[in-house]
């Protein structure tokens, strides 16, 4: 939650206001267990506009699709497209000016940040997003503890977009499960079936990382 001063045209004054911001809804969509991953944010054309004096460059718009898994393994798209000049915030007051507020014409945010592309090319400005929750990665090594088939679990019911979030730590977490499968293990009978920690290496191996 943020407590963000705006103007108020009725008191003629500025007021605090207390609005949600965009972690909640990703915290609340995360503890859904329906979360299925966001695209890319896609950007339209830039344009050079005068707003109360000051001219602003910026995209015309911004569009995402947000994803919701469904009973029966569907995956249902909602996607939606915002306006830049329906969103961006005005410096208001009593001239009632049109211009952008300070946040909306400087890049403080962002002074003294390398921007470094990831393994596909692309530009990620804040990578520490995507590091796991604290609770995600206590549950992968809780359940790696207990050997190959309850990490191997755990894995398969975690969803898409918390095996992208878990990635970095993949490979410790599955060696930590080898390692409890042979704590437990018995000597190796002939003919025995494959070994559990074979096939799932094989199988985490597999998994074609991606961006959400």
């Amino acid at each position: 939650m943020h407590i963000v001063p705006l103007w108020d045209a009725k008191a003629g004054r500025m007021r605090d206001v207390v609005m949600p911001g965009v972690n909640l809804y990703r915290t609340l969509a995360a503890r859904s267990g329906q979360y299925a991953g966001i695209s890319e944010p896609e950007f339209g054309p830039e344009v050079t506009q005068s707003l109360g004096g000051v001219a602003i460059t910026c995209p015309q718009w911004c569009r995402v699709t947000a994803r919701r898994a469904l009973a029966g393994g569907l995956v249902a798209e909602f996607t939606a497209r915002e306006y830049w000049l329906k969103n961006y915030a005005v410096k208001g007051g009593k001239d009632k000016s049109t211009a952008p507020n300070a946040m909306w014409v400087t890049a403080e945010e962002m002074e003294g940040r390398a921007l470094q592309p990831d393994a596909d090319g692309a530009i990620d400005p804040a990578p520490s997003m995507h590091s796991p929750p604290a609770e995600l990665l206590a549950q992968a090594r809780a359940a790696a503890a207990e050997g190959v088939e309850a990490y191997r679990a755990f894995w398969r019911s975690a969803g898409t977009s918390s095996r992208k979030l878990l990635a970095a730590h993949h490979h410790d977490l599955k060696q930590t499960a080898v390692d409890a499968e042979s704590a437990l293990a018995t000597d190796a009978v002939p003919g025995a079936p494959e070994a559990p920690e074979d096939a799932f290496v094989r199988e985490s191996e597999s998994v074609q990382w991606s961006r959400p």
